[in-house]
C-alpha cells in the first residue's frame, strides 16, 4: 500500500493524520517527512514507509463532521 503514497498524500501515522511533505528513497529504504494537513509545519522526519498508511478517505470522513468544516 505504501507505494501508492506520494508527496501531498494524506496518511495515518501513530493515530494522527498528516500530509506527506517529502518522499525519499526506494524499496525498503523509502521514508517520508510528515507535515500538518493545512499548514507547512513538519512534525515527523524520516518515518519509514512501512509505518505510514494512506488515509485520505478516513480523514475526510472525520473532518467533514467537525465544527471547523461546518463553519466553512
Amino acid at each position: 500500500m505504501s507505494n501508492l503514497i506520494e508527496v501531498g498524500s494524506i496518511v495515518s501515522y501513530e493515530g494522527g493524520y498528516y500530509r506527506v511533505s517529502a518522499d525519499r528513497g526506494t524499496g525498503n529504504g523509502r521514508w517520508f517527512n510528515l507535515a500538518s494537513i493545512f499548514k507547512g509545519k513538519i512534525y515527523h522526519k524520516r518515518v519509514p514507509a512501512n509505518q505510514v498508511f494512506e488515509a485520505e478517505d478516513e480523514w475526510y470522513a472525520k473532518w467533514s463532521k467537525s465544527e471547523t468544516y461546518a463553519c466553512m
